[in-house]
């Protein structure tokens, strides 16, 4: 599976790669980032994607800190 959203014209496409090299396609307003900074969240430098929805068309990216999740850092990237 590629991720192109260029044929999107109406909506906007978010690909999701994450280490193990699986590409998961979702709409942008079907993709939440958020934070936990408690010992329950996930390493630092290692979001963990959690799939939500019932119908699982929907997915948490969940970061250690609010600091992670600004583009600067290398987790987040546009690649199109």
């Amino acid at each position: 599976m590629s991720c192109d959203p260029s044929g999107c014209s109406d909506t906007a496409l978010s690909c999701l790669i994450p280490t193990d090299g699986k590409i998961r396609e979702l709409w942008e307003r079907n993709l939440c980032f958020k934070t936990e900074v408690s010992e329950a969240g996930p390493q630092r430098g290692a979001p963990a994607i959690v799939p939500a929805g019932i119908m699982g068309d929907r997915a948490d990216v969940i970061f250690a800190s609010p600091e992670e999740v600004s583009s600067g850092n290398g987790l987040i990237r546009r690649t199109f």
